[in-house]
């Protein structure tokens, strides 16, 4: 269930859209020739139950994308939303690859001139070992990253945060519900606006090379 839907030339992105715009593409899609971006069959705007806008398939086919839960979604709007008031050009569902050949599709994509940053929503359970694969997919290609995980499905022995490695843990939250960003106690749009504004500090622990975060106050993360 992406954001995002082709129309011609131009990218059609769901968290762009009010309650008035998005009915009026409903009423008029099908002349539109809208396409998911994934395989280029046709695509419907929906509603989820969380009231999030987004763009189905109008028949599954053999796309080979995994379907993404109404809380991936949400939060995936979420930081979309948040991003864009930041000041910064936003695309979800972006693809890219690795000077290798290594394909990879960011949840959300953010750019300001030549910055590059993704941030990725994780909420089932993945390996050290695909995340590490992923991050580094990230950092061959030029962009920054930053994970948004589950607290409960990425415990505090799965990896450390760090500079190499930005992985933030949500608390538990119910479906509709903003979550808090654990490790600093601030919604998820508040966080989403503080790290793109450079509110996030890597601090070197004197004797080792572990890292420290620095605070993000809710009142800094809305700060200009």
């Amino acid at each position: 269930m992406p954001l995002r839907a082709i129309h011609g030339d131009a990218d059609l992105l769901a968290f762009n859209y009010d309650m008035v715009g998005w009915i009026s593409l409903k009423a008029a899609y099908k002349d539109m020739a809208i396409a998911m971006p994934c395989c280029g069959q046709a695509a419907v705007p929906k509603i989820s139950k969380l009231g999030n806008f987004f763009f189905a398939h109008a028949v599954r086919g053999d796309c080979s994308s995994a379907p993404e839960s109404q809380e991936h979604i949400f939060l995936k709007s979420l930081i979309a939303k948040a991003a864009k008031r930041a000041g910064w050009t936003v695309t979800t569902e972006w693809p890219g690859t690795t000077p290798n050949g290594e394909r990879w599709v960011a949840d959300v994509f953010c750019q300001k001139g030549a910055i590059k940053v993704a941030i990725e929503v994780q909420l089932s359970y993945q390996t050290t070992e695909e995340l590490e694969r992923r991050n580094l997919n990230y950092r061959e290609s030029g962009v920054r990253v930053a994970w948004i995980v589950s607290g409960e499905k990425f415990k505090d022995a799965y990896l450390c945060p760090c500079n190499e490695i930005p992985l933030f843990r949500l608390k538990q939250f119910h479906a509709g519900e903003e979550p808090l960003v654990r490790e600093f106690h601030v919604l998820l749009s508040e966080f989403t606006v503080g790290i793109l504004r450079k509110r996030l500090k890597w601090k070197k622990r004197r004797g080792n090379m572990t890292f420290t975060i620095s605070k993000i106050s809710a009142g800094n993360a809305r700060a200009g």
